[in-house]
């Protein structure tokens, strides 16, 4: 949690992939720890923060949870969600 926090706070202008990526890890291990929420939120975060779906390598049954992920990302943008920006 703290890794991804400071992304806002201490990350360079290139370091935002990063930070998709580390939501993409944070996501597995909420969702190994059955904490599946968390982890559908993490992911859609990471999806509406990028167009690029390289992210998606780590998720466990991608295609049977796309729909959730996909659902959640376009209910944050709708929600005006803006991603971090590290500076």
């Amino acid at each position: 949690n703290r890794s991804v926090a400071s992304y806002g706070k201490h990350g360079s202008a290139g370091a935002r992939a990063n930070l998709v990526e580390a939501l993409a890890q944070r996501g597995m291990i909420f969702w190994s720890l059955k904490q599946r929420i968390e982890a559908l939120n993490d992911w859609a975060r990471a999806d509406a923060a990028t167009s690029a779906g390289g992210w998606t390598n780590a998720i466990p049954d991608w295609k049977r949870i796309k729909p959730l992920i996909k659902a959640r990302a376009e209910n944050l943008r709708q929600e005006g969600f803006v991603e971090t920006v590290c500076q």
